[in-house]
């Protein structure tokens, strides 16, 4: 755990660092972005999930990420308007709670926690790809296009999901679990994909923005609460019910206990919503995720 701890902390704190220096450019994280998204990440699923051996009880995790994102979303989006926020600020709200960082702090926590071979980092490849990636990229543009006045069209929504790399690594990679991967091709492979991590970290704190923090305290704090407690509690609650296997529960509870994802900051840009809200809700569940986390970890491995 302290050395997990240590690296997270390690490759943010550079990114930050080398930013606020200005060692790097400000449009640095969108280029390790780019990078990780078309170069790294591919490649670390396909070989994450070679040789798994899927049941049909992992199908529950796509729909446990569908059923809290929708959850979620109706829920904030309530929330927000009995607060009489305005669309721009209810939209951003809503998807500061709704949508974790299940990729780009999800993927290395999880690979901390339980190393390979533990089935928990393609169970989470699972949850993310097929649900909270897909769900952000297909009803979260949708949500923020409507909130920004924008008519949500098919072409918005598909156009973003098809063009996103990891789904087609995803793809990919479950067509060719079972396949027998020639020795160098795997090599160059595992190679690529171990980048992925630390790169992603990187990306991270390169992206993380303190310039407004004291703006919308309140609303903040009360979007990250939901965000890294309520969240994984009904999670929580949702994969006790059903009696999921460990390995499952555990990797679910830990997803949904993510804190806000960057790419909302994306949408929220794109459609004129409250960009500033959002940068806050993502440094402080960030932030706090370092802390409620563990905890979470703890609770769902005792």
């Amino acid at each position: 755990m302290t050395s997990l701890a240590l690296a997270v902390a390690f490759w943010m704190l550079a990114g930050l660092l080398l930013r606020r220096a200005g060692l790097v450019r400000p449009e640095f994280a969108n280029d390790i972005t780019q990078l990780v998204l078309w170069v790294t990440l591919p490649p670390l699923i396909v070989t994450a999930l070679h040789g798994v051996r899927l049941a049909g009880v992992d199908l529950a995790m796509p729909a446990l990420a569908w059923g809290l994102s929708l959850g979620a979303l109706g829920l904030a989006h309530a929330l927000a308007r009995s607060l009489r926020l305005s669309p721009a600020r209810t939209g951003s709200f809503a998807l500061a709670v709704t949508f974790a960082n299940t990729t780009f702090l999800g993927y290395p926590l999880m690979t901390g926690f339980f190393p390979p071979p533990a089935p928990h980092l393609p169970l989470a490849i699972l949850y993310d790809q097929l649900g909270a990636t897909f769900a952000i990229n297909t009803i979260g543009a949708a949500y923020a296009s409507s909130a920004g006045g924008e008519l949500p069209t098919a072409r918005i929504v598909f156009g973003r999901l098809l063009r996103f790399p990891p789904l087609w690594g995803l793809i990919v990679g479950l067509l060719l679990k079972d396949v027998a991967i020639p020795a160098p091709c795997w090599t160059l492979l595992t190679g690529v994909g171990a980048l992925t991590i630390p790169l992603m970290l990187l990306c991270m704190g390169l992206s993380l923005r303190l310039e407004h923090w004291r703006e919308g305290g309140g609303l903040v704090a009360l979007a990250a609460a939901l965000k890294l407690v309520l969240l994984p509690l009904a999670m929580w609650g949702a994969v006790t019910a059903l009696g999921l296997p460990p390995a499952h529960a555990q990797a679910a509870v830990l997803e949904a206990a993510m804190p806000t994802m960057f790419y909302a900051l994306t949408l929220a840009i794109t459609f004129r919503l409250d960009v500033t809200l959002v940068i806050n809700t993502i440094v402080l569940s960030t932030a706090l995720a370092f802390l409620t986390v563990p905890g979470w970890h703890a609770l769902v491995t005792r």
